[in-house]
């Protein structure tokens, strides 16, 4: 298989093949063409032989990824999960620039009927949805609206007001991205009803299924960044969307790494748009389908790799705790539920979840927990006015013999 090579790369490295292979790939059989121009360049998609391995290689990795997590108990799944989303919109938003902490996004999803006028409730409430596994509306531009509105109209109104919305859904005035050099990138679509028709053109074609619907969820997130119909935000709900799509179409964990591994491959990610934007590239959306892919791989990738060794480790633990005097008790199950904790979450369990988890009283646990702490196999800290508790591995590192609880 031939390695794929965009037509930017191309322009720089052989100008006369350069031409020769936008024609042959511009009336290729492979490419689908578009009713749009990417700057003076009619758009088409060039799928390359390698985008169709990558989609291969991502099914196989989902596949995996599945039975992997169908492995974990409750807790650790629930955990991780809860763990890996906090994570994912604070990415999001330090790759805009928006400060976020693991304790106000964390704060607002334990108390989302309180948290309704915190800055950042609509962030945290829409991921939530990818959780619950609730519908999201994605067939018309006045969708795209209201994802923005619950999404991250409330923190930009704070933040900075000149960039509310303007327009009848979208913006009206002209909106440019810039290098950190100052040098122009790219100029949004305008005016605002071009946004809308280009927008319901670029929906129509998410949901064409004659292609992959990886190929469509990078398609649609390329053409989102290219026509950014908001002043602020559009990194924001571009990356909602699509981790939305990939939750509808793949083992639901991975919709809670997209914009970790963007932020990882910031550069890659960055390049790819403004390659793909260039007049150099001749409107082929294909080189930013194939790095979008490329991330989506990596993405799989690390979750995997990070819940197999977690897996692993939670394997070794439970075996230490069977080996340990409270082997087959109930509070050896306290000890397992909290070494799935400590695992697989940031923070650790307020005794009442430890109870429920347990399915015990609270003053039974509590009584438990303290015999644990006193054998130091239990860690305790504190947050505001509760504390949490996490199981001491290294603590349990040490137990080597057999034996059963009288505790």
């Amino acid at each position: 298989m031939n390695d794929y090579i965009s037509l930017y790369n191309l322009y720089y490295q052989n100008r006369e093949e350069y031409e020769e292979k936008y024609l042959s790939r511009y009336q290729s059989e492979s490419s689908i063409h578009y009713d749009f121009l990417i700057g003076k360049n009619p758009a088409f998609m060039f799928l390359h032989p390698n985008h169709y391995a990558l989609v291969v290689e991502i099914e196989k990795l989902d596949k995996d990824l599945f039975a992997l997590s169908n492995l974990l108990p409750d807790i650790a799944k629930d955990h991780f999960i809860k763990n890996t989303l906090i994570t994912e919109i604070q990415n999001t938003n330090d790759i805009e620039g928006v400060i976020s902490t693991r304790k106000e996004i964390s704060e607002i999803l334990a108390q989302m009927e309180l948290r309704h006028g915190d800055r950042l409730f609509g962030m945290v409430n829409r991921y939530r949805f990818l959780m619950d596994k609730k519908k999201v509306p994605l067939s018309t531009p006045n969708d795209i609206r209201t994802i923005y509105d619950e999404l991250v109209s409330q923190e930009i109104q704070e933040s900075d007001p000149n960039d509310q919305l303007d327009g009848t859904l979208f913006r009206q005035k002209t909106v440019y991205l810039f290098r950190a050099s100052g040098k122009k990138l790219h100029e949004g679509v305008n005016p605002e009803s071009e946004i809308i028709d280009m927008l319901s053109r670029a929906m129509t074609y998410l949901h064409e299924l004659k292609l992959p619907a990886l190929v469509r969820i990078a398609l649609f997130h390329y053409l989102f960044g290219y026509i950014h119909p908001f002043y602020n935000g559009n990194g924001r709900v571009n990356r909602f969307i699509s981790s939305y799509l990939l939750s509808e179409e793949y083992t639901s964990i991975i919709a809670y790494r997209l914009s970790q591994q963007i932020k990882q491959e910031r550069k890659l990610y960055y390049e790819a748009f403004e390659k793909a934007n260039s007049d150099k590239n001749k409107g082929d959306i294909g080189t930013f389908v194939m790095m979008f892919l490329s991330i989506v791989r990596d993405a799989f990738q690390s979750t995997l790799n990070e819940l197999d060794e977690r897996y692993s480790r939670l394997r070794h633990y439970s075996k230490k705790i069977d080996q340990s005097m409270f082997a087959n008790s109930k509070i050896g199950n306290i000890l397992y539920i909290l070494v799935q904790c400590s695992l697989f979450a940031e923070e650790g369990l307020k005794i009442e979840e430890i109870a429920n988890y347990a399915n015990q009283s609270e003053v039974w646990t509590r009584g438990k927990i303290k015999d644990l702490m006193r054998f130091n196999y239990i860690q305790k800290s504190k947050q505001g006015y509760f504390y949490l508790y996490q199981a001491n591995l290294s603590k349990l590192d040490e137990i080597s013999f057999s034996g059963s609880s009288n505790v």
